[in-house]
């Protein structure tokens, strides 16, 4: 049997909510016309494809193909399975089984690849229905048996208002199954799938009396087969389900038959060819001309058996001819498929190539920038590297070695006056003094390149340690101020280092110079820069009249960091150091 309803529910499904009535071809014809995009224009158009196949099988065919045209075009698998499925209906009735089977497989395949469970469900379905149709009932039984496990698997996928559509997918299963088993002459099996088919919720009440006259007639029982045949003829007329109609008519053409009622069976067997008119149903128009040669040989009736025997062979000539023009426009749009799948494989080819070039080129580029800047680095950390030991080295000869000289000078005049107790006294606390220094010069050197120095929380309490040392001695009352900021600063080594030494120069020449007796050091971060102000309440200092190498030494290191030192000192009235120290 040719499931209407299966077409019907498949377009339910795929256009649930897309359009106010989806059966009205005038309807979805108007909304073609306004669709803003191919997504929307190829959803409508599949819908007229498949209710077009039974009145205008010819429309049909080219709506389905402008439709696996367009989901080529919008390169979805479920929209391309969508289009092969329509397609393969529209073969399918008319009679192009072998290519129907073909475009539901390749449906099946998109379908399966997205594990898109009632895509697949509705694969399964069609497959069984062309089988059935080309009477091959073993495929149709195993395709049918697909379908049924599928939904026993997902009995409440997909949900929302979809699920009804699922359900009644189910509903078109035991419908065909039951169907399959009639053909096979097993009316148990039939009935028993009948029985459960029932019991469904939004079971159609005509195929039911269908598939029951089908069960009776098999089983000889015809009052009971006549009776549901008309039952499910008032149905699908009443729904226009004019091919269901057409296979209720033929089924009491032939009961009738049976029991040698040749006029009543040939008033149905002409009904199958007026309602051909609003479906066009080969099979089934085919059976009922031959229903009506037969019962006019049963009457005698020469002429009338001759026209319809003549009707039956003019209509398989047109319907070859038919089979035949539609096999080759089949043949001219799949060699136009092929076609278009060798050249979009060709364009895909050539925009990887052209991606490989566009990205591939920037990556060898950078690659090689990569090398070239990891090489630059690297030897520029050598450089560093190199100029780290070439200042060490240069510390230990100007500091450490110019002491160790001192040392030596004094321990030789220590010597010379060793008999002059006070003389000798005073050389040896030189010395002491000079050790003392190069000490700290020593531990000056370590504690800059030591990396785990590199936090100012270290640098901070180096200063505060060296301040303490110093001004606790001589009971030098001092305060450090500190901007909360400079903990987030980092300094590199010789920053570090320049800005420790120019704190440890302030606050030595204070020691040694400015007789004060209140220190106060602030040090804040702002602007990617360090400003460090160091005041006493000394003695101060004539600018002009004492120049003092230890000023100049910090204006030195200043400047080497594009920095800036402003001092202000009165006599008297103790001294002001402003430091302006850039981080970057």
């Amino acid at each position: 049997m040719k499931n209407t309803v299966l077409l019907i529910n498949f377009v339910l499904f795929m256009c649930f909510g897309n359009a106010q009535n989806p059966f009205h071809i005038d309807t979805l014809n108007k909304e073609l016309g306004r669709a803003k995009n191919d997504t929307e224009r190829f959803s409508i158009l599949s819908h007229v494809a498949v209710l077009y196949t039974f009145s205008k099988p010819d429309s049909a065919m080219m709506l389905a193909q402008q439709s696996i045209s367009l989901a080529k075009k919008i390169k979805t698998d479920i929209a391309l399975a969508d289009a092969f499925i329509a397609y393969g209906a529209v073969l399918s009735q008319t009679g192009n089984f072998p290519q129907a089977i073909y475009f539901h497989l390749e449906s099946l395949k998109l379908a399966e690849k997205s594990n898109d469970i009632p895509t697949i469900g509705w694969c399964y379905s069609f497959l069984t229905s062309t089988y059935l149709e080309a009477e091959d009932y073993g495929h149709a039984l195993f395709y049918a048996s697909k379908a049924k496990s599928i939904y026993e698997l997902h009995p409440n996928f997909p949900a929302g208002p979809r699920k009804r559509y699922w359900d009644d997918l189910y509903n078109d299963v035991l419908t065909n199954i039951t169907l399959i088993y009639a053909k096979l002459n097993q009316p148990d099996s039939a009935l028993k799938y009948l029985q459960i088919f029932k019991r469904r919720p939004n079971a159609y009440p005509g195929t039911i009396f269908y598939l029951s006259g089908n069960i009776y007639f098999n089983k000889g029982d015809y009052a009971e087969a006549i009776s549901d045949y008309r039952k499910d003829y008032q149905i699908a007329t009443g729904e226009r389900y004019y091919a269901e109609a057409m296979l209720s008519c033929n089924g009491l053409a032939k009961t009738l038959r049976k029991i040698n009622l040749a006029d009543s069976s040939i008033f149905y067997a002409n009904k199958v060819l007026e309602l051909n008119n609003y479906a066009k149903y080969p099979k089934a128009l085919l059976e009922a001309l031959d229903l009506l040669s037969d019962a006019y040989k049963s009457k005698g009736n020469r002429d009338s058996t001759v026209k319809y025997l003549q009707l039956t062979i003019s209509t398989k000539d047109s319907l070859f001819n038919q089979q035949k023009l539609i096999q080759m426009q089949t043949l001219t749009f799949n060699e136009q498929l092929r076609q278009q799948d060798i050249a979009n494989e060709r364009k895909v080819y050539r925009d990887k190539i052209k991606t490989y070039i566009l990205v591939g080129g920037p990556i060898l580029i950078l690659l090689t920038a990569g090398l070239v800047f990891f090489y630059r680095y690297r030897i520029k950390q050598l450089e560093k590297l190199q100029s780290v030991k070439s200042r060490i080295a240069s510390d230990l000869h100007d500091d450490i070695g110019a002491t160790l000289t001192n040392i030596n000078i004094l321990a030789e005049l220590s010597k010379q006056n060793s008999n002059k107790t006070g003389n000798a006294n005073t050389y040896l606390n030189r010395i002491s003094e000079e050790i003392n220094t190069t000490s700290q010069a020593l531990d000056d050197i370590i504690w800059s390149v030591n990396v785990r120095n590199d936090s100012f929380d270290e640098i901070i309490l180096r200063m505060r340690r060296y301040a303490g040392e110093l001004f606790d001695a001589d009971k030098i009352n001092y305060n450090i101020q500190l901007d909360e900021k400079l903990s987030s600063m980092k300094l590199s080594m010789e920053q570090r280092r320049d800005l420790y030494l120019l704190f440890k120069e302030s606050v030595n020449n204070i020691h040694k110079h400015a007789a004060a007796a209140n220190v106060s050091i602030s040090i804040t971060g702002e602007d990617h820069s360090i400003l460090m102000k160091v005041e006493d309440d000394g003695r101060g200092f004539c600018m002009k009249e004492t120049p003092r190498n230890g000023l100049k030494n910090m204006q030195s290191r200043i400047q080497k960091w594009n920095g800036e030192l402003q001092v202000e000192t009165v006599e008297d009235k103790g001294t002001k150091l402003f430091f302006i120290f850039p981080v970057k």
